[in-house]
């Protein structure tokens, strides 16, 4: 029997598989979370070659810091949540999620800075509801778009910005309702980006190809002559060293393996020699120390199989730069540490649905466990 899959974009957007979304609904039975989880310690990499460091092996040069020993671990055990890194106060930010062992939709608060999670107990927080979200440089605050449907079919959203210590609501003239969309920041305009999604209406779901802009106080949408096809569950980061936000991939009429960049005013396709294969729930995000973009971990389009290539995009042409590595689940990269950090989940649900998080699940475990990996420019580790 073939599934389709959940995907979730880099700051950890919905998308639902078209047959899985009956109206009204966002979570369905037939789903299978994409998690991203953490612990830490020692490092351990993801393929074998020269020795270093605690446990495990790398195929480059060793990262050159240890983590703490028994840092705190993201609980319980999710997909879906949303992730951003916090400049002003140098630490990523993980909002909510979907608990893989009762479906549960959290709205918990949790911190990263370097070596281990630590559990924020803000004053206030968001709604429980899927969400995505990005950093505002401009505003030095992170943004959270949370959305839902309510009882009459009718999708609605909230925007929340994060202090560093707690969330407030913000109350925009005009929102974008959508479910399942991705948004990143372009530091060109001073504004952020947001893209697609799915739009639920009484009879069935729709997708959108809207674009959205907030600029610190309200969204405001746009209309560029030239947009992607609708879809949801695409990826946006921002390319920092050309100054553009690049979009990946997404499910509309039918799954997409293609690239966008957005200059401020419209989108273009950019249409390289070669494309990585097309997969979902592939993980996208900018990586600042190599001026290169991350596509890495998904399921293969064609034989379903967990993807575990990384891919590098310079601006021009695409690159395998490992062939095993990091499992699926939410990325964000710590400017701090010039490290890309992904929080997985692996194990199984509680309908005992394989999660496609990792290619080498512990042996013997069902249970859902948290991890967190790093990429540092040149190889995968996991903090154990």
């Amino acid at each position: 029997m073939k599934v389709k899959y959940m995907m979730f974009d880099a700051g950890s957007s919905l998308m639902q598989p078209k047959h899985c979304r009956p109206r009204g609904i966002i979570l369905c039975a037939g789903w299978l979370g994409l998690v991203i989880s953490l612990t830490a310690c020692g490092v351990t990499t993801a393929s074998a070659s020269t020795t270093y460091g605690v446990t495990g092996t790398t195929t480059s040069a060793p990262m050159t810091e240890t983590p703490a020993a028994h840092a705190a671990q993201v609980a319980p055990p999710r997909s879906g949540a949303a992730l951003a890194y916090d400049a002003a106060r140098q630490q990523l930010v993980l909002f909510g999620g979907s608990a893989l062992a009762t479906a549960q939709t959290l709205n918990d608060t949790w911190l990263f800075a370097g070596q281990g999670w630590t559990q924020s107990m803000p004053a206030s927080v968001p709604p429980a509801w899927l969400g995505t979200m990005a950093y505002d440089a401009a505003q030095q605050q992170v943004v959270l778009l949370v959305a839902s449907v309510a009882a009459n079919d009718v999708p609605i959203s909230e925007t929340w910005t994060w202090n560093g210590s707690t969330w407030t609501q913000q109350h925009p003239a005009t929102s974008p309702n959508v479910i399942g969309a991705s948004m990143a920041d372009d530091a060109a305009t001073g504004q952020i980006i947001l893209f697609g999604g799915s739009v639920p209406t009484s009879q069935m779901i729709r997708d959108s190809q809207a674009t959205w802009a907030w600029n610190g106080s309200t969204w405001a949408h746009l209309d560029p002559a030239v947009a992607p096809s609708a879809r949801t569950g695409m990826a946006l980061t921002y390319d920092a060293a050309r100054q553009q936000i690049l979009l990946y991939g997404g499910y509309g009429a039918t799954l997409d393996n293609d690239l966008w960049a957005w200059n401020g005013v419209s989108w273009m396709q950019l249409h390289p020699a070669a494309m990585p294969p097309a997969r979902l729930n592939g993980v996208w995000q900018y990586d600042a120390a190599t001026q290169q973009t991350l596509l890495f971990g998904g399921t293969d389009a064609t034989t379903q199989a967990a993807r575990t290539d990384t891919w590098a995009w310079n601006g021009s042409a695409w690159q395998q730069v490992a062939a095993t590595g990091a499992p699926t689940g939410s990325a964000a990269y710590d400017a701090a540490t010039q490290r890309l950090v992904v929080y997985a989940t692996v194990g199984t649900t509680k309908a005992t649905l394989p999660v496609l998080a990792t290619p080498t699940p512990t042996a013997g475990s069902t249970a859902p466990a948290s991890q967190t990996w790093l990429w540092d420019g040149q190889a995968w580790g996991q903090l154990t």
